[in-house]
Order: C-alpha cells, then structure tokens, then sequence
C-alpha cells in the first residue's frame, strides 16, 4: 500500500506540476477560502471565481488547446480536485464542469458542438451542468421518466431533474432524456439544452441544514 502511495505522489513530481500546485494553493488561499461563508449564505458560489480559475488556466485542463483547453494531461485536473478537496472546498462544482461535461462534448460532440461549448466553458464564461437525477428514481437513468420527441429541427422535452451539481448557475446543461420511452431500449440518450431555451426553468437553490447528530439535511 506504500509503494502504491509514493508512486502516486511522483506523478506530480514535475517542475510544472509544482508551480501548478503552487497556483492552485494561492488560488484556494486567496480567492477561494474567505468567499466560502459568502458562498453557503446565498446558496451558490460567485460568477467571477469561475472566471477567476478560466483565467488561471484550470478549467477544461486536459481539452485540446485547440478547443480552448490547456492540453495537458488528466494529473493535472486531478491536482486541482486534490487540493481544493484538501482545503474542504466543495463549492464551486469545478470538477464536474471539466471532467465530465467537457469530455462528452469532446467525444460525442460535432465539431461545431466543440467550437461553440468548449473555448467558453475553459474560459470559465460558461457554466455547465448534467442532468441526469430524477426526483422519484435517483441516478438510476434505466428508471429516468424524462422523454424527447423529435420534432424535426428540434426536441421537445418534458422531464424534471433534481440535486444537479451547478444547476442553478448553468448556461447549458447536457440531460439525459429518453427518446423512445416503452420501447425495449427506450433510447436513453443524452441532449444539450442551454438555459435560455423556451420552457427551460430552474427552482430556488436547494437549504440544507447541518446538523451534527444527522449529517446535511
């Protein structure tokens, strides 16, 4: 279990992973930390700390430079998770943002899909978000009731998800949907729908209630 350990800590033993390191401790030290308090009292973290860490390099860390990221590898965006895990930073859903709606696009996305999202979302302009949680069946998406009818040019959906992380900031949300619902597939597939979209609505952010006998409420 040691040597696991020690070889894991020599993945961040480069020269740029230092002064990435570096970074991002003076980044949680002096921008992050004394926002917090500011940050649970309204519900959401601030626009500008997501422009601030756009600016710093650490959106979309591991996107091509060709589509606005930093074109390094997955350490790096691991470094970042490391760090703001360590400072008990949970806020900002930084994580989810970059490593899992970005490479999405980056996989499944059109090209056109890449050029419009990703510059943005690395700029930290764009906030995004995934839409899977339902509120009557979880994360389980076999038991997802949201459903997609393909309307030529367009869409239509009508569903309700819950508990999704940037939710309330997003500018664009990839949802999972089902286009062919009662089918033996059903066609669980996966849509972008930006926030400005017509019948795209948000509720209020969620209170939750720390209590110590009983954990977040």
């Amino acid at each position: 279990m040691l040597q696991n350990v020690l070889l894991a800590r020599e993945i961040y033993s480069s020269e740029e992973h230092k002064m990435t390191k570096k970074m991002i401790q003076d980044f949680i030290n002096n921008e992050i930390i004394d926002q917090q308090d500011e940050w649970e009292k309204n519900g959401m973290v601030s626009r500008a700390i997501w422009e601030r860490a756009g600016e710093l390099g650490l959106l979309c860390i591991d996107i091509p430079e060709e589509h606005g990221g930093g074109g390094l590898d997955f350490s790096f965006s691991a470094l970042f998770i490391e760090e703001l895990g360590r400072n008990g930073v949970s806020g900002p859903g930084f994580s989810l943002h970059s490593d899992v709606v970005a490479p999405y696009l980056l996989k499944y996305g059109s090209e056109s899909q890449k050029q419009k999202y990703l510059p943005p979302m690395a700029a930290g302009k764009m906030i995004t978000s995934l839409g899977m949680t339902e509120p009557n069946c979880g994360s389980d998406l076999q038991a997802i009731t949201t459903n997609a009818v393909d309307k030529g040019d367009h869409y239509l959906v009508n569903g309700q998800k819950t508990f999704i992380t940037n939710g309330y900031m997003s500018d664009m949300c990839i949802v999972a949907v089902k286009t062919k619902p009662g089918t033996e597939k059903e066609g669980v597939s996966l849509l972008i729908i930006e926030s400005d979209a017509e019948g795209f609505e948000k509720g209020l952010p969620l209170k939750k209630n720390r209590d110590e006998s009983s954990g977040y409420q």
